[in-house]
């Protein structure tokens, strides 16, 4: 911690966590300080396209976040202005507040221009990396042996400690997000961490809209999880739905981390090149 980040926290002596949002092109970066013992303890951060507004999507982050298992609150929350203070006090039972001046006020600017500096990394190393996924989607489909296509939507389920479950869908345009077009699914039917029951939703909820808008179907599915998402998937939308679009599974080594496609269970992983755009692609944008 440099000395004038030390400086700005010197003097805030009861526990306080520090949440700020930054919004560009579709892209929320939220920072989060914790303070404790007037000093920076612990620092998280996420990012994460918009669906709604700012304003919604940082409550109801900042609701989801307080309300996983064992977290204990700290005296008063900071957040920026324009967030409904009085409901989330009411609802987390502890003071909420925008400073205006001093060391709090100082700390809030601090955490947005870190939450500015990341967002603005990661447009950067995509633009950089923007040619390494111009023939992504050609290698994809080829390894898979199905026609070339241009647009895939990939799936992939979230939840914090089982509860509070949502699917987020992002879509690619010949290799490149189309941000205009992403999904958040908040999960109906499912009350905990089944990957099965809320593959099912969401494919259903997807498919049957545009099925019934007679909206263009997309060249290529992608579930970020193995067999079980993969086959839940296919079940929905060929023997409910009628759908004869491939799907394929991101799957993951023994570091959790994407490494390879599946395109049906029990078969063997199609082995993508390492340093194929393909490769590229489902390891990078598409998780």
């Amino acid at each position: 911690m440099t000395v004038e980040k030390q400086k700005i926290i010197s003097k805030i002596i009861r526990p306080a966590t520090c949440l700020i949002f930054y919004l560009d092109k579709g892209w929320l970066s939220i920072q989060v300080f914790f303070i404790r013992q007037a000093r920076l303890m612990k620092r998280e951060k996420r990012l994460f396209p918009v669906v709604s507004t700012a304003p919604e999507e940082m409550t109801s982050f900042i609701l989801q976040f307080y309300n996983r298992k064992n977290n204990v609150l700290p005296r008063e929350v900071l957040v920026p202005n324009g967030l409904d203070k009085q409901v989330l006090s009411d609802i987390l039972g502890i003071p909420v507040r925008t400073p205006q001046r001093g060391q709090k006020k100082d700390l809030l600017d601090m955490a947005q221009k870190n939450a500015r500096i990341v967002l603005e990394e990661k447009f950067r190393l995509l633009e950089l990396d923007e040619r390494k996924t111009t023939g992504a989607m050609q290698e994809i489909t080829d390894a898979l042996g199905i026609p070339a296509g241009h647009k895939i939507e990939a799936f992939d389920h979230s939840h914090i400690q089982g509860a509070d479950l949502v699917s987020a869908m992002v879509v690619f345009t010949d290799g490149q997000p189309n941000k205009k077009l992403y999904r958040k699914y908040k999960l109906r039917t499912v009350d905990h961490a089944d990957e099965a029951a809320s593959t099912r939703e969401v494919i259903r909820r997807r498919y049957t809209r545009l099925l019934k808008e007679h909206a263009a179907l997309p060249d290529l599915i992608l579930m970020d999880g193995g067999e079980i998402q993969l086959e839940a998937a296919k079940d929905v939308l060929e023997n409910e739905l009628g759908i004869a679009t491939p799907v394929a599974a991101m799957v993951k080594n023994d570091h959790h981390k994407t490494a390879d496609l599946l395109a049906s269970a029990g078969d063997q992983h199609l082995h993508l090149d390492p340093k194929s755009q393909g490769f590229y692609f489902i390891t990078t944008d598409s998780r």
